[in-house]
């Protein structure tokens, strides 16, 4: 059996709960419960530094049913024995501005910095503007930001955002087959080159298009989240989909899991190529 590397930093990331929705193939009616159960199964068996939560925590049913469930929500993840960062979605801020989502969660849905175990954490909000109600974006202003954050060297950075930064393949995904430019960011490409240069990020992680998906290019995977609430139209219980992403010293171990039931779907273990 081949040892592995020390672990460094354990992050739950969860994207996409739309809360108190039936819609199409999510059942978000049935999320408190799950995510009751969630926040249980967190604190008892993974005992993370940290949760991601990466955006579109609510859909589109009114502003005051909005406000209603984001607190509800709210409520619920603040029960985890870890601090919860929290994103902005295309969804978050079709009824309820970006104010009312920061009153909310008390935070700054602005870009920003949080530094875990000696990790840089960068928090990108990508509905700089939204892009016909549902694809990303980075403004001039936040991509300056960004260059100037990278600058400082040597600092081990992760990379959080809504919409996808990578080119994968979207053909097959139900969501996105028929508007695949949606899927992602709209200036992709120039974060991707700012990445690269840096030499510092160690993984982007996004959530948006509800499934899982790992793309690496030039050494940086790029990891999908998959919805906590997706069924793909083949299920009539939400599976409460969450991901364990942890850092070593040689790499990074992606697990996905469920809640319902609960167990690991799979593992990938991606270790430096040497920079």
């Amino acid at each position: 059996m081949v040892s592995r590397s020390k672990e460094i930093l354990k992050i739950i990331a969860l994207a996409d709960i739309h809360i108190g929705s039936d819609i199409s193939t999510n059942f978000g009616i049935q999320e408190f419960k799950t995510l009751s159960k969630f926040v249980e199964i967190i604190n008892k068996k993974f005992k993370p530094d940290c949760v991601i939560e990466l955006g579109d925590r609510v859909s589109s049913l009114g502003l005051e049913e909005n406000k209603s469930n984001s607190i509800k929500l709210r409520n619920i993840l603040e029960i985890i024995h870890a601090p919860v960062f929290y994103l902005l979605g295309n969804h978050d801020i079709e009824e309820m501005s970006v104010k009312g989502n920061e009153e909310i969660y008390n935070c700054s849905f602005a870009n920003r910095i949080e530094y875990i175990n000696g990790f840089r954490l960068l928090l990108l909000n990508m509905q700089d503007p939204v892009v016909e109600k549902i694809g990303g974006s980075i403004s001039e202003g936040q991509i300056k930001w960004l260059r100037s954050k990278l600058i400082t060297k040597n600092v081990p950075t992760l990379v959080f955002s809504h919409q996808a930064i990578d080119d994968q393949e979207i053909i097959s995904n139900i969501n996105f087959s028929k508007i695949p430019e949606l899927a992602f960011v709209r200036n992709k490409k120039t974060l991707r080159d700012l990445f690269n240069s840096s030499q510092d990020v160690l993984a982007v992680i996004n959530g948006h298009l509800h499934w899982s998906n790992i793309w690496i290019k030039f050494n940086v995977p790029y990891i999908s989240i998959p919805s906590f609430i997706e069924t793909w139209g083949k299920n009539k219980k939400i599976p409460g989909a969450f991901s364990e992403i942890i850092i070593r010293s040689d790499g990074i171990d992606i697990s996905f899991y469920t809640i319902n039931p609960f167990l690991r779907l799979s593992r990938v273990s991606y270790i430096y190529n040497q920079k």
